[in-house]
């Protein structure tokens, strides 16, 4: 087993203990705490990073896809006093400039933030009920915005296909 499968296991497992805590203190008081989302987002965005640099990522890209998601994650979980319009702005914008002219091996990372957009979108239009079920689908696209092979068995080029339809 390479360090970046034992990377993926650990998260797997990380994320799993999380969700556990997240549901008991959910059916425990009807609330999750946001520490939750920044754990398994964090988490996985370093965990992610590592990978990436282990298997050769440009890393000016990696640091940038890895700078988008943890803007983004910070200006959905936290308040402050900029509007959070303009955070999520520019970690979206690193984002698709790194899916259209960036480095191909951090693009897993850069779709995820465009996949958390798509989820705040969703919750702000009230598709997504909740906002402790917004905030996990955001933590979890950023902390694995694709399956690991090893651990799930799939053999499928989501990220793959979905670039193709971006880069030509």
């Amino acid at each position: 087993m390479d360090i970046c499968a034992c990377i993926h296991a650990f998260l797997a497992v990380f994320i799993c203990a999380v969700m556990l805590s997240a549901g008991v203190s959910d059916w425990r008081s009807r609330e999750v705490s946001d520490t939750h989302w920044a754990l398994i987002g964090g988490v996985g965005v370093l965990c992610g990073t590592v990978c990436s640099l282990i298997s050769g990522c440009d890393v000016p890209a990696c640091i940038m896809a890895m700078s988008a998601q943890a803007l983004f994650l910070f200006s959905v979980l936290y308040d402050t006093r900029i509007p959070g319009i303009i955070p999520e702005g520019i970690s979206l914008a690193i984002a698709m400039c790194l899916i259209v002219c960036g480095d191909h091996s951090v693009f897993p990372a850069s779709f995820s933030v465009v996949m958390c957009a798509l989820f705040h979108l969703a919750y702000c239009l009230g598709i997504v009920r909740g906002g402790a079920d917004a905030k996990c689908l955001m933590a979890l696209s950023l902390a694995m915005p694709c399956y690991p092979e090893p651990l799930f068995g799939l053999n499928t080029d989501v990220p793959g296909m979905i670039l193709e339809l971006f880069v030509p």
